[in-house]
C-alpha cells in the first residue's frame, strides 16, 4: 500500500507534532496544579520500598528508641502527667550509660507539680527529683524536650521553665525543640519538617536538634526510607529496671556514645502513616509511632540530608526526549524504544535516589505513554483515511471484495497464486456486434453502461466478485477473495438475478432487447494479482476458468440462457428449474455433463 502525496504526509506530521506539543503542555499544566500529586507520591513510596528492599545503605547515625508501650502504661498506678520519678530514673540511665544526645519525644507539664507530694513519701516532690535528673544529665549530654503546635491558639505549647532551664546545662543553646510533623494532603509522611507546616519563628525541629543540622529554608526534602532496618524500640520499662538496679554496665551497652530518642510505642495513640513499616514487631504495619518518624528524620539528616527533587525544568526536558521514540517512522521501532525509554527512567529513578535525588518518572513516562498512545491513534487514522481514500479511488474499477483484499493485503503483487475452490461464471450479450453497427457509437456506450450497472447490482447481491469487463462481456469469480462454503450455488442464483435483471432493463429501455449467454463451472484455480512491475491485475487463472467461457459460448447452440456444468449443479444442491442437457463436447475440454436454465425464445 502506498503512502499519502508527500503535501499530505507533511501535513499529518505537522498535526503530530502540535499534538505532541498540546500533550507536553497539558501534562506540565496538571504537574503544576497539583494534579500528579498522587502519581508523584506512589513513586515516591514504590521507590523507597524498591531501595529498602533491593539495595544497603550505610547509616551515618544510628538511633537508639527508648518506647513506652503498652504494659508501661497499664502498669502505672499514676497517670503519666506524674512519671516524674520515672523520667527521672530515664535521665539517670542516660547520664550513667554515657549516652550523648536525648531526644523526648513526650511532651512535659507546663505547670508545677510542687503541691503534689508522694504520700509514703512526703518528703518526695515530683519538680525537684526531675530537675536533678535533667540538670545533672544535662551537664553531661545535648538534651532536646519536645514542644507541640497548639492549632487553636498557634503557638508551641509551652515547657515549664524550670524544666527547660535544667536541661540546658549550663550551656547556650535551647533545649526545645519541635516534634511537629508534616505529613502530605494523603496523610503519609514522606518529608522532613520544612517552612512549609513549620513556624519559621518556632524552635528547631527535633531531628535537626539532634543531627546539629540547620533546618532548610523552603522547599522540599523527602525522609530516606530505605535507610537502616526496620527498628527496634528499647523498653522504657527495661530500662527503669536497669537504672533502679545500679546494671550500669547493661546501660553502657545499650547507650554510650549513642544518641537517644524516648517517644510512645502505644497501639492506638501518637500513630503516623508512613510510605513503609518502620517498627520491626509490626512488619506490615504502614501506621507507625511518632517517634520512629523522628528516628528515620535523624538517619536522613545524619546520613545524606534528605532526599532532594529533580527540578521541575529537567524533569519536563527528559519528557520532552520521551516522546523521540513517537516519531520514529516505523511503529515496531517505535515501541521496541518506547519500552527502552520506560527501563530507562525506572533505571534513572534508582540511580537518583542513591545520589539522593528524587527523580519523580511521572511526568517523562505520562507523556511518553500519551505521546505513544498519540502515535498508535495517528497511525490508526493515517491508515483509515489512506484505506478510504482508496475505496473513493477505485471502488468504481475493482469489485468491493477485491478492493478490499487490497486494502487488507490479502491481495499483493510480490505473492504467488493462491489456490482455491470457485465457482467461474460467464456471461455475454448475443448480438452486440451486430447492435453495434447499427447504433452510433455513444448511444452504445451509454447503453452498455446501463446494461453493465444492472448486472454489477445483481453479481455484488449475490457476493460475486467481477473480474473483468470484456467488451460486452463479464467474467465473475465466487469464492474468492471472499471465502464462500458454496460458491457454486451463489453463481446459479446470480446467473437467474442477471437474467431477471436484463427482462427489467428490457421493459424500461426502448429498442431491440437485449438477450445474454451465461455459463457457470467450478473447480480449483490459481488466485492472485499477475502482471508486471507496471501494472498488475486481479484474476484467477485454471480450468474451471476456460470450461465456464466454452459454455457461455454454447448457450447459443444449445439454445438456453444459461448453461451449467452438472458438477456446478450439485455443488449448488441441485436447485430446481434446470434441465438436463445431456454429455455435450467442450472445445478444449472433452465431453462435459450440463444442465441448462430458461430456454431461449
Amino acid at each position: 500500500m502506498s503512502g499519502p502525496p508527500q503535501s499530505a504526509g507533511g501535513g499529518t506530521r505537522r498535526s503530530f507534532h502540535v499534538l505532541l506539543a498540546l500533550l507536553l503542555s497539558l501534562v506540565l499544566g496538571l504537574d503544576l496544579t497539583g494534579a500528579l500529586a498522587p502519581l508523584h507520591h506512589a513513586s515516591f513510596d514504590g521507590l523507597s520500598r524498591s531501595m529498602r528492599a533491593y539495595t544497603w545503605h550505610r547509616v551515618a547515625l544510628e538511633p537508639v528508641v527508648v518506647g513506652m508501650d503498652d504494659a508501661y502504661v497499664d502498669a502505672r498506678r499514676e497517670p503519666l502527667a506524674l512519671m516524674h520519678e520515672d523520667l527521672a530514673l530515664f535521665f539517670d540511665a542516660l547520664r550513667l550509660g554515657g549516652a550523648r544526645a536525648v531526644g523526648v519525644d513526650i511532651i512535659l507539664p507546663q505547670k508545677s507539680a510542687r503541691l503534689l507530694t508522694r504520700r509514703d513519701q512526703p518528703e518526695f516532690q515530683y519538680d525537684i527529683a526531675l530537675l536533678k535528673s535533667l540538670h545533672a544529665a544535662g551537664r553531661e549530654m545535648d538534651i532536646y524536650l519536645g514542644a507541640t503546635w497548639e492549632p487553636g491558639p498557634r503557638r508551641f505549647r509551652p515547657i515549664l521553665i524550670d524544666f527547660l532551664a535544667a536541661a540546658r546545662g549550663g550551656h547556650e543553646r535551647s533545649p526545645l525543640a519541635s516534634v511537629l510533623i508534616c505529613p502530605d494532603e494523603d496523610g503519609v509522611v514522606r518529608s522532613l519538617p520544612g517552612g512549609a507546616c513549620q513556624p519559621a519563628k518556632g524552635p528547631l525541629p527535633l531531628s535537626f536538634a539532634l543531627a546539629g543540622v540547620a533546618q532548610q529554608e523552603g522547599g522540599w526534602r523527602g525522609i530516606d526510607f530505605s535507610l537502616g532496618a526496620p527498628l527496634e524500640p528499647l523498653a522504657f520499662a527495661q530500662v527503669i529496671a536497669w537504672a533502679k538496679g545500679g546494671e550500669v554496665d547493661r546501660l553502657q551497652q545499650a547507650f554510650a556514645g549513642r544518641v537517644v530518642l524516648l517517644g510512645s510505642i502505644l497501639r492506638f495513640e501518637d500513630r503516623l502513616r508512613s510510605p513503609l513499616p518502620l517498627l520491626a514487631a509490626e512488619p506490615d504495619a504502614l501506621s507507625v509511632p511518632g517517634v520512629l518518624l523522628h528516628a528515620q528524620m535523624l538517619r536522613t539528616l545524619a546520613t545524606g540530608g534528605g532526599i532532594k527533587p529533580v527540578p521541575t525544568a529537567l524533569l519536563l526536558f527528559l519528557g520532552v526526549l520521551a516522546t523521540l521514540p513517537a516519531l520514529l517512522p516505523r511503529f515496531s521501532a517505535a515501541s521496541l524504544a518506547s519500552l527502552a525509554v520506560l527501563l530507562a527512567l525506572a533505571l534513572g529513578g534508582v540511580w537518583a535516589w542513591q545520589s539522593g535525588y528524587f527523580f519523580s518518572p511521572v511526568m517523562p513516562a505520562l507523556l511518553l505513554i500519551l505521546a505513544y498512545v498519540a502515535r498508535a491513534g495517528f497511525d490508526y487514522w493515517r491508515v483509515e483515511r489512506e484505506r478510504r481514500f482508496l475505496k473513493r479511488s477505485f471502488e468504481g474499477f475493482v469489485s468491493p471484495q477485491v478492493l478490499k483484499a487490497l486494502i487488507d493485503g490479502r491481495v499483493a503483487p510480490d505473492r504467488r497464486g493462491e489456490a482455491v475452490s470457485v465457482a467461474v461464471l460467464f456471461a455475454d450479450i448475443r448480438g452486440f456486434t451486430t447492435l453495434a453497427v447499427q447504433r452510433p457509437p455513444r448511444e452504445i456506450f451509454t447503453l452498455l453502461n446501463a446494461y453493465l450497472a444492472r448486472m454489477t447490482e445483481a453479481i455484488h447481491a449475490h457476493r460475486g466478485t467481477i473480474d473483468k469487463f470484456i467488451g460486452d462481456g463479464i467474467m465473475v469469480v465466487f469464492g474468492y477473495p471472499e471465502a464462500s462454503e458454496k460458491p457454486a450455488a451463489e453463481a446459479l442464483d446470480a446467473g437467474r438475478a442477471m437474467l431477471a435483471a436484463v427482462e427489467e432493463f428490457n421493459l424500461s429501455h426502448a429498442g431491440a432487447p437485449l438477450r445474454i449467454g451465461i455459463g457457470v463451472h467450478c473447480g480449483e484455480v490459481l488466485a492472485g494479482a499477475v502482471g508486471s512491475a507496471a501494472r498488475y491485475e486481479f484474476t484467477v487463472i485454471g480450468d474451471a476458468v476456460n470450461v465456464a467461457a466454452r459454455l457461455e459460448e454454447l448457450t447459443k447452440d444449445l439454445r438456453q440462457l444459461m448453461v451449467v456444468s452438472r458438477l456446478a449443479w450439485e455443488s449448488a444442491g441441485e436447485p430446481a428449474g434446470f434441465v438436463p442437457l445431456g454429455t455435450r463436447a467442450v472445445r478444449g475440454r472433452g465431453e462435459i455433463e450440463l444442465m441448462g436454465f430458461g430456454e431461449q425464445p
